[in-house]
Order: C-alpha cells, then structure tokens, then sequence
C-alpha cells in the first residue's frame, strides 16, 4: 500500500474514532503512524471534519417548529396560505437549513457511491503511481487478472481504440477496485455489488466537478467510473 491508497481509504474514515477498530482501515492507519507526511494529511482532514461537525452542532431547530409544520398543515388548503407569516417564517428558517447543508460539506455519511466518486477524482487528480505500466489494453487486462482484479468487459467503442498507460489495483472498504488509465482518462472498475446504492443502468450517469467529468454505468456484474480531465459534454461525445 502506497500513500495514494492510504488516503483513499482514510477519506472515509470518521473523525471521532469510531472506525479505529474496523480492520477496513487498519493498513492505512498504520502506515500514516509510520508515515510523517502522511500523517500530517490525515490530522489535517480530521481537524477539518471537526471543525464542520462543531459548526453543524452548533445550529438548532427552533423548539416550536414541530408545532408550527403540524399547525401549518390544517391550512394548507387555505387561499394564500404561503403569504401567511407561520408559512413564511417556517420557508425561513427551513432556507437557512438548506443554506447550511450546501455551504459545509456535512459529516453525516455520505453515500458510498457519493464517497466513492469524490475519492476517484482525488486520486485521479493526483500523481497515480501505476502497478503495471503498458500501453496495451489486451496486455492490462491479463495482469488484472493475474493480480484477482476485476477486468473491464463492457467499456466504450472510443476506449478500445486509445493508447493506454497501465492499470493498478487499490482497496476500496475491504474490496479490490482496478484502475486502468488512459491519457485523459482513469477507469475504475469494481463489482456492483461492492457499492450497492450507485446508480443502476448501462446508460452512463453523469457528473462534473471542478473540470473533472465523470461517467458511471454498470453491466450484470461490474460498476464503472470513468474519470475524464476535461469537459462533461466532451465525455458526454466520447462517450
């Protein structure tokens, strides 16, 4: 295991220490205790999960607002109900919720589709160091299958046709994800039954970021997210 992984198997670890027992995590926290730099990533992350998890608590819902949502209910069939000052108080005060929600990055557990994705653009955005280097994809799925890897069978016309770079396995919550990469592209492969709440289909979903685009999909076995270093209608043709 390399810093790269470590990190992206510590991106789900929970800053109060619930996760310290969980063998999912133990590799990657024993090398960031070996690890100076490393370990001065993983502080800053908790220290920053704190921190928004300290903001969140200090927000509370107004003690009446129980009340207020069933009361306003029995007048909802009412003419102009909305310009009412319960229902406008309440419109308030659920806009600085929502206000909130958007601006931290809540610590509540994302999904693990959502947690997968965000990980998959981090290490793509980062510098990737590669199990096996080859510019052929024939030659790249023959070592993921060596290694007991999962091998990419249902990709895009445009990908069988680029020149790759190499592959590489990593971990993902006690289970084995393939990376196959491309100039431009990084290919993540795992079983669907690995992350059970992604979007089901073999039409791709897609997704953009900070100009990073992503497609998923799936077939009868695997899950696939293709990372792209570029734009999303640019993914969207290629595709």
């Amino acid at each position: 295991m390399d810093n790269q992984e470590a990190k992206f198997i510590l991106q789900a670890y929970r800053h109060g220490g619930q996760d310290a027992d969980d063998p999912k995590f133990a590799k990657a926290l024993e090398r960031a205790k070996r690890g100076p730099e490393l370990n001065k990533w993983f502080e800053k992350e908790r220290a920053r999960d704190r921190a928004i998890s300290n903001k969140l608590k200090t927000i509370k819902a107004p003690t009446e607002l129980r009340e207020q949502l069933h009361a306003g209910l029995r007048f909802v069939q009412s003419p102009a109900w909305w310009q009412r000052p319960l229902f406008m108080g309440i419109a308030a005060t659920l806009a600085v919720f929502i206000g909130i929600t958007f601006a931290w990055p809540s610590n509540a557990a994302p999904t693990e589709f959502s947690q997968l994705r965000s990980n998959a653009i981090q290490y793509s955005s980062s510098f990737m160091n590669l199990d096996f280097q080859s510019k052929d994809l024939t030659s790249m799925k023959i070592w993921l299958e060596k290694n007991e890897a999962p091998i990419p069978r249902n990709l895009p016309i445009n990908m069988e046709e680029l020149s790759g770079m190499g592959c590489g396995k990593i971990g993902w919550r006690g289970q084995t994800v393939s990376i196959v990469c491309f100039k431009n592209f990084d290919l993540y492969v795992l079983s669907h039954s690995d992350c059970p709440d992604a979007p089901k289909g073999k039409t791709p979903i897609f997704y953009s970021k900070e100009g990073i685009s992503i497609a998923s999909w799936q077939d009868e076995s695997q899950l696939y997210i293709l990372v792209h270093k570029g734009s999303e209608d640019a993914l969207r043709q290629f595709m």
